[in-house]
């Protein structure tokens, strides 16, 4: 078997489901920015002019991700072994990355 990632769709919300950011990346899709882009939500508190952007970025695994979210965001991880389970991930992600 092999896995290679088509596209994703990584949101983050604050507790009341209001969204903070959003990883996208859509390549396939028609009238959208395909490349791989961050969105900064209503829940970020920024400016309109940012909350709607398409802020660019390069490819973001989902382990990455959940990464940024537990030591940027302090969200507490729900097993105590989530730094060697991502990097584990990370490896994986790398083998077919775009």
């Amino acid at each position: 078997w092999r896995v290679a990632d088509a596209g994703y769709f990584y949101e983050f919300s604050n507790g009341d489901g209001r969204e903070l950011l959003a990883y996208h990346w859509h390549p396939g899709a028609q009238n959208v920015v395909r490349s791989p882009h961050l969105h900064l939500g209503a829940a970020s508190n920024v400016t309109p002019l940012l909350a709607g952007a398409h802020l660019p970025t390069g490819f973001i695994s989902l382990p990455a991700s959940i990464r940024m979210v537990i030591t940027e965001l302090g969200i507490e991880p729900r097993r105590a072994d989530w730094d060697e389970v991502l990097t584990s991930s990370e490896r994986l992600t790398q083998l077919e990355r775009p």
